[in-house]
């Protein structure tokens, strides 16, 4: 098997065929977050976050928060027979069954804490998701020794009319739609 070199010239000209770019279209791009209340680039938070947007929620097909788990580190949710469910972070989670009892990591929509039993079905209309891990009890409260998830919903845009639609076909005559519009306010 021999090696041949390559010159100059024509790794230019392969380069230029395949795509390759060098501009500054590819750099990496910003990511927000409100993880101690305030928003902040996620590189400036001293805190271990990992944080994914809607885009990222679609791309990884994020659809419940049981789907969270297979795209977030030492993440681990279970749902038990009566409602309850738990989320563990890092190993630390509910070691008790009940409604009336509250995990050890806090579970917060839009900024409003949610008791863990009444986590929400689907991610459909959602800004991001911010996982702390580690106690969070400065910030979020007592039941965060463990971490804390955040989900932000989409905020309204009160100059533009958007929306998007989401249908869903399958066996046993299975369809499910779901829609989320947004109608901008005038004076």
């Amino acid at each position: 098997m021999s090696i041949k070199k390559i010159s100059a010239p024509f790794l230019f000209l392969a380069l230029i065929f395949t795509g390759f770019s060098i501009s500054q279209d590819n750099a990496l791009e910003e990511v927000t977050v409100t993880s101690q209340r305030q928003e902040q680039s996620l590189q400036d938070v001293p805190i271990a976050v990992t944080a994914l947007s809607g885009d990222d929620l679609v791309e990884k097909q994020v659809v419940t928060f049981s789907d969270l788990q297979l795209n977030v580190p030492s993440l681990q949710f279970g749902q038990g027979q009566y409602a309850d469910s738990s989320i563990s972070l890092r190993g630390i989670g509910a070691l008790a069954v009940g409604l009336s009892y509250d995990g050890s990591v806090s579970y917060h929509l839009n900024e409003i804490p949610i008791p863990t039993s009444a986590i929400g079905d689907e991610n459909f209309d959602t800004a991001r998701i911010e996982i702390l891990r580690g106690p969070q009890g400065t910030l979020f409260g007592q039941n965060s020794t463990g971490g804390t998830v955040n989900v932000i919903s989409t905020a309204p845009t009160f100059d533009e009319l958007s929306g998007k639609v989401d249908l869903a076909l399958g066996d046993y005559d299975l369809t499910k739609a779901r829609g989320a519009v947004n109608i901008p306010l005038s004076d």
